[in-house]
């Protein structure tokens, strides 16, 4: 397909071959350091992945832990490719888009699975049960003094789980919808109506409202969650969020304003997304960086707890794991 010239340059970006035909040395040493900062993500991705493996945890909670640990070597990636292939950023953008629903899927499975092996039932009626507040960000933080107080039964942890869940159906829907208008020629850079305007926000209100339902499961059971650290790393997945949803309607914003001026062979919308991804992989480290130092902890607190068990139980329980 021939590229239409529009005052300093062409109104989509170049494929990956012309792209790289006339590569300036200014260039090469930003795809270094881009390079650089994608290998280090993913291979301590890979290191964490091993260590989980290596501390006999349970193939469950190995298996949530490694996903989301997985998030921030998928937005690397994702962005990595953005870099490398402008033009194939908007499809690296709604894979990730995906991912990162599943991502918040496993979280809150993560934390169900830690309360089952704590002793909590899911389905066990209680005569006196603990009550949690509804007023809890990222939505109804504002209205601490009209949000009521409700009990942690089977229906809360119902309604928990279809909060959450929803999220894995609604956002790829909207994802895809998205895709097959941007094959049409619908969707692209700076080229938004009020059509896909309104299925980001339904996509963003999908995730918030997946958020939400987690930071009350959190609240319910502050006590028996403090031990595995699951206020950072739940800081971890907002924090990618923001850079999801915050950082890129700051670019887009820069470029419908003239900061972002246009520089052949990019326009400036494609330079916004561009310059959006660059910043992504640096992130992606420190986020996956923290992560891992929290999921380390974890581990530890997970092995002490293991063995104190051991010590008060008989010894055919020494080789057990903490998860069963």
């Amino acid at each position: 397909m021939e590229r239409v010239k529009t005052n300093c340059t062409y109104d989509s970006p170049p494929n990956i071959t012309t792209l790289f035909t006339d590569v300036t040395e200014r260039q090469i040493i930003l795809l270094s350091i881009c390079s650089a900062f994608f290998v280090a993500t993913v291979v301590l991705f890979i290191v964490e992945s091993v260590l989980f493996v290596q501390r006999q945890e349970s193939k469950t909670s190995a298996r949530h832990l490694i996903y989301i640990q997985g998030t921030f070597a998928a937005y690397s990636l994702m962005s990595f490719l953005g870099v490398v292939s402008p033009l194939s950023s908007l499809m690296c953008e709604f894979v990730f888009s995906v991912y990162f629903s599943f991502t918040l899927k496993e979280f809150v499975d993560l934390m169900l699975h830690i309360l089952e092996n704590k002793g909590v039932d899911e389905e066990q009626e209680s005569d006196c049960p603990q009550t949690v507040s509804l007023a809890a960000p990222p939505l109804a933080c504002c209205f601490i003094c009209i949000c009521p107080h409700v009990k942690i039964n089977s229906k809360f942890f119902k309604y928990v789980k279809i909060g959450v869940y929803q999220v894995v159906i609604l956002r790829p829907l909207f994802t895809f919808i998205e895709a097959v208008l941007w094959t049409n020629g619908y969707y692209g850079f700076a080229k938004e109506d009020f059509g896909i305007e309104l299925l980001e926000i339904l996509s963003a209100v999908a995730v918030l409202v997946a958020m939400y339902f987690m930071k009350l499961l959190y609240n319910g059971h502050v006590e028996l969650f403090k031990p595995h650290y699951i206020t950072m790393k739940f800081y971890c997945i907002q924090i990618v969020m923001i850079i999801v949803t915050i950082q890129q309607a700051i670019f887009h914003l820069l470029v419908e304003k003239g900061v972002i001026p246009c520089r052949d062979p990019f326009n400036s919308a494609v330079r916004g997304s561009v310059i959006h991804h660059v910043l992504v992989l640096p992130e992606m480290l420190l986020l996956s960086i923290f992560s891992s130092g929290i999921c380390r902890k974890w581990s530890q607190q997970t092995q002490r707890d293991s063995t104190s068990l051991a010590k008060e139980t008989t010894p055919l329980l020494v080789d057990q794991p903490f998860f069963e």
